[in-house]
């Protein structure tokens, strides 16, 4: 059986500050103990995902992951806003949210 994933989609909020007393925080109480058999990420707009990646890299890779809320059906090409998996996976983004609302 997979093991359930609980993911968070910030949409369109966030800030450099912000993301990194989030995480930080996030990552101290997930080090003091998680349920068996759960992941947790967290999918930041596209201008985060570096610092974001950093952080939690920095503090509790082990427990946090990374995702992004697009993927470009593209590998690459002129389509501007777009973020090709590619670039994702550079970022080390474990997940992404296709296809939402």
């Amino acid at each position: 059986m997979r093991p359930l994933t609980v993911i968070g989609n910030w949409k369109m909020n966030g800030s450099l500050a912000g993301n990194a007393d989030w995480v930080k925080a996030v990552c101290r109480g997930m080090e003091q103990g998680m349920p068996a058999g759960r992941k947790y990420a967290v999918c930041v707009p596209a201008p985060y995902l570096a610092q974001c990646a950093e952080l939690i890299h920095d503090c509790s890779q082990a427990f946090l992951g990374l995702g992004a809320q697009d993927a470009s059906a593209c590998s690459s090409g002129a389509y501007t806003g777009d973020v090709a998996a590619s670039m994702l996976k550079e970022l080390d983004c474990s997940y992404v949210i296709v296809g939402h609302s």
